[in-house]
């Protein structure tokens, strides 16, 4: 039987089967404990996170195992609640017992997850409380501690302990079980790995459209969209450089937004005898920039748009404002701050680093480059490496005199919800874990302690809102794009919903089949 569309054929076989095409699988295995966020592209279909997100990235609980969340006041102590009725794939219950089986697991020295350390250093003890709810304590009070528990860090979800324990590791490996939408079917290393709909799922309105889910690897970007055009993948991760002529061949382009943004940050602020100490001077390299032109000339809409309001505060962030407008263009006024700031033909080191696949960043800085030497400003492009920059600003002190008396980075942030109050101890405090990129640490270190002080999640939203705005005006640093995930769609495919702030949260069971 087969459907006519103006692709060509299309079998009933394969309008009951989304197939997907990934360029890696990551570490390829089915103990998530043992890959990274890149591997829960492969593994992530048949798991469920303990905390859930909406399609725009913020956490909830009805995506999430759990029914409930508390946390002490001091953020010390979580009591965590399951929703009851849920089940392993193999029909067992989910109980409390698996949420401390789960964090043991991770807590394993052989564990290699990005939050598995974490997990093990900072989670003193899990009491259960009843059948389906769990007390985690922890060793230092974190604020943002649900949220690595979510989605945004992507690589611990709930494991089931019964299973586990009845058939061991190895066969676990070969044989994996979770509570997801999709159940494990079987795999060939290094070539695929199908799964099925779990028809069972807890949650009705998550159950899959499609009777099958196929993943294909796939490295090459070429040979993706070749299938894509033969018709033997519904839907691909695309890079920046394909869009157009992919949209151009009547093929949907989506995924996830606001995967990370880059930010200009002024090191050595808080010395005076360094430029970038100077507000003037800040804003003037910030009005001088056309942020505007560089995203419309570098990125089609699709695949990254112009960051508003204050550095690290996105869309995702607790305190986000959308009413804040991206920096504008001001080359007069730039060249008249630029003057009182005392400027006078120094050297302005711009350091680049095209990190989380960044490709883009040498254009987006020879564009910057371009624009401040259009105000009179003198400019060295520094290419570097992530550890380079960090030998510079780890020691205290810090190691910028070569770069006298204006060392200014360019890279990527990937933030994620709750962790702005890690953000807040990074970027403006003096901390022996900050950058030391804000040009007042004193004020950073008590606008810190403040806001761990507001234990009401609704008081602190309100005072980081105002601390946006009033970074805003201080041109501490400058949020300049915000990168999005592209994928190419088959045009018969329809209403994806995956996480923003996330490449790896594909959500891909609620993808549904166009028979029109």
């Amino acid at each position: 039987i087969y459907l006519y569309l103006d692709e060509g054929p299309v079998s009933l076989e394969d309008r009951q089967t989304l197939k997907v095409t990934l360029p890696t699988f990551g570490a390829e295995v089915l103990d998530p404990s043992l890959d990274s966020q890149t591997g829960f592209r492969y593994h992530g279909h048949m798991y469920d996170h303990l905390l859930g997100a909406q399609a725009n990235g913020r956490p909830s609980t009805q995506l999430g195992a759990l029914n409930t969340w508390d946390a002490s006041g001091d953020a010390s102590q979580y009591t965590l609640t399951l929703k009851k009725n849920m089940q392993w794939h193999n029909g067992t219950e989910v109980t409390s017992e698996d949420i401390r089986f789960s964090m043991d697991h991770y807590s394993r020295v052989s564990a290699a997850c990005a939050s598995c350390g974490y997990i093990a250093e900072n989670i003193k003890s899990v009491d259960l409380v009843d059948r389906y709810t769990a007390k985690i304590e922890l060793v230092v009070p974190d604020f943002a501690f649900m949220n690595r528990l979510g989605p945004e860090v992507e690589d611990v979800p709930l494991l089931p302990k019964q299973y586990w324990n009845s058939v061991g590791s190895d066969h676990f490996r070969e044989n994996p079980v979770g509570s997801g939408p999709w159940r494990f079917s079987e795999r060939i290393l290094g070539e695929s790995i199908k799964y099925e709909s779990n028809v069972d799922y807890w949650n009705s309105d998550r159950i899959p459209h499609f009777e099958r889910l196929q993943l294909v690897r796939v490295p090459d970007s070429v040979t993706r969209v070749a299938m894509l055009k033969a018709n033997t993948t519904d839907m691909t991760p695309i890079s920046v450089d394909q869009v157009e002529s992919v949209k151009l061949q009547g093929f949907t382009i989506d995924g996830p937004r606001n995967i990370v943004e880059t930010t200009l940050r002024f090191f050595m602020s808080y010395d005076s005898s360094f430029l970038t100490a100077n507000q003037n001077f800040r804003q003037a390299l910030v009005l001088g920039t056309d942020l505007r032109n560089i995203v419309d000339s570098l990125y089609p809409p699709e695949a990254a748009t112009l960051s508003s309001g204050s550095a690290m505060f996105g869309p995702l962030a607790d305190g986000y404002d959308p009413n804040l407008q991206p920096y504008g263009y001001d080359r007069e006024q730039a060249i008249n701050l630029l003057s009182k700031s005392g400027y006078q033909g120094e050297t302005v080191h711009l350091m680049s680093i095209a990190a989380y696949g960044l490709t883009q960043i040498p254009k987006i800085n020879e564009m910057i480059a371009d624009d401040w030497r259009n105000i009179g400003i003198n400019v060295s492009i520094v290419p570097a490496e992530y550890t380079t920059i960090k030998a510079r600003y780890v020691p205290r002190p810090q190691h910028f005199d070569d770069m006298f008396p204006a060392p200014i980075f360019h890279g990527g942030h990937i933030p994620w919800p709750g962790g702005i109050m890690n953000s807040v101890e990074r970027y403006l405090t003096s901390s022996i874990h900050s950058v030391l990129s804000y040009h007042d640490p004193a004020l950073g270190d008590k606008i810190f302690q403040e806001l761990k002080d507001l234990t009401n999640p609704d008081d602190r939203t309100k005072r980081l809102k105002e601390l946006n705005q009033e970074l805003y005006h201080q041109y501490w640093a400058a949020p300049v794009i915000w990168r999005h995930d592209t994928w190419a769609l088959q045009p018969h495919i329809y209403g994806w919903q995956p996480t923003d702030g996330t490449y790896s949260d594909l959500h891909l069971e609620t993808i549904q089949y166009n028979n029109k």
